[in-house]
């Protein structure tokens, strides 16, 4: 039998493993006036930051770098949610500590790169590792601590939704596709395919009826107009494989499956929006996957990448053990030894060119930790808020993982990162209690 705890919009749902103590033993929650989505929005910021961070200094500015100002504000809030959180229970509540799942391959993951990067003279190398060390892990822990509820979680995807839909109202079209706020159109591209991902877990969860459910394509539209516009080909094959993978999961389950016709529907109807409204969006989309041409010399940045790739394969099998050391494949290819120097825009690749076999499995092993919780949550009998944000999870995350293969470097994927430490706040995770997220009932 569970047992479960009074809940409001913010309280943590305790799991079956959990009951509360007698009310004399419970300490009040303290009071405080700060809005309860404050954390939520200074983690979306941080996360994000790289996409409007010119933009902002430009209009006003700091001496201090704002990611960073960012960062250490995440902390913060993520400190002040898991103490205010276990304040409010009894020590009976499920530890608030990082699960083993978490902490262990992401832990030996920063040694394996702290490590590296004592023992090169790449300028790009030791920038990187103090970046993953500082901003990336921080990201990790501080999405783990403060989306570890369904009401903070559906705020966070809610905000990055808002988000988007103000890049595709105020974005400019370039030659390469639309950009906001001085990011590049593949950053734009890829905040609002989450901000798509987002449009479809708020129709789903919504309550019913077909009038909701159809506002739901104004949204969308305006999201699907930026994002086609962005040109962004990367987005677009994480989101049909992050989609895709969640659909495939859908499939096997008896209540997730009544919602791929609804999804498929939305989907279908935002895209005849769009394309009927908007024809230019889809042409734009269009013109820039008609550029891919695997056998043409390397004038296009998907040959480019491609033989990127390429070169961080013959220095894997090269250096298979060590790498050939953080920031080395930079000055493995010639180029200037600057703080941003070349990657292969593959997580994977570039793991295993710089730093060898252990940190890629390290980075698998993270993974499978965290989509394991989430199975174990699918394989019980959740509700539908539970099923809900159990999927959105997943699609989440395996949009940007699909997007880590595409573009970007180790810390250009820091909401990757984030994305796994959410899960681990809503899964049962190897070696910890029932995730606080979730109550499984057996």
């Amino acid at each position: 039998m569970t047992v479960k705890g009074v809940q409001g919009p913010d309280s943590r749902i305790l799991s079956s493993s959990s009951v509360l103590s007698p009310p004399s033993c419970v300490a009040s929650t303290p009071r405080t006036f700060v809005p309860s989505f404050i954390p939520e929005l200074i983690l979306m910021l941080f996360l994000v930051a790289g996409a409007y961070k010119e933009w902002l200094t430009a209009l006003i500015p700091m001496p201090v770098d704002i990611t960073l100002l960012l960062a250490v504000a995440a902390l913060a809030a993520a400190a002040a949610r898991t103490i205010a959180s276990t304040s409010a229970f009894t020590s009976r509540v499920p530890s608030r500590t990082l699960p083993v799942g978490l902490l262990v391959p992401l832990g030996l993951l920063a040694l394996v790169i702290a490590v590296s990067a004592l023992n090169t003279d790449a300028a790009y190398g030791r920038d990187k590792a103090l970046r993953f060390l500082t901003l990336t892990l921080t990201a990790t822990a501080a999405a783990y601590a403060i989306l570890d509820t369904p009401a903070r979680v559906r705020r966070f995807i809610t905000m990055i939704m808002l988000l988007g839909l103000g890049m595709s109202l105020v974005g400019t079209v370039t030659a390469e596709g639309m950009a906001a706020f001085n990011a590049n159109h593949i950053a734009t591209g890829r905040i609002l395919g989450l901000g798509l991902i987002a449009v479809i877990y708020l129709a789903v969860s919504s309550r019913p009826g077909l009038l909701r459910r159809f506002l739901w394509l104004v949204p969308g539209g305006v999201l699907a107009y930026g994002f086609l516009y962005s040109g962004s080909r990367g987005a677009l094959a994480a989101l049909i494989i992050g989609l895709g993978f969640t659909a495939l999961i859908a499939l096997g389950l008896k209540r997730g499956r009544k919602w791929l016709l609804p999804v498929a529907a939305l989907l279908a109807g935002v895209y005849i929006v769009t394309a009927t409204l908007v024809p230019q969006a889809l042409g734009m989309m269009n013109d820039r996957l008609k550029q891919i041409d695997l056998y043409a010399p390397t004038t296009d940045a998907a040959q480019t990448r491609m033989d990127l790739g390429a070169e961080a394969w013959q220095m894997f099998r090269e250096h298979p053990l060590t790498g050939v050391g953080i920031g080395g494949y930079n000055t493995q290819l010639g180029a200037a030894d600057t703080e941003r120097g070349l990657y292969p825009h593959n997580i994977l690749l570039e793991l295993a060119a710089e730093m060898g076999i252990a940190a890629v499995l390290l980075f698998i092993i993270l993974v499978t930790f965290a989509f394991k919780g989430l199975i174990v949550t699918l394989r019980g009998h959740p509700n539908p808020e539970q099923l809900a944000l159990t999927m959105l999870l997943i699609a989440m995350t395996a949009y940007l993982l699909a997007n880590a293969m595409f573009s970007g470097d180790l810390n250009d994927n820091r909401m990757c990162f984030a994305a796994l430490g959410a899960c681990f706040a809503a899964g049962m995770n190897p070696g910890t209690e029932p995730g606080p997220l979730y109550d499984h009932e057996g």
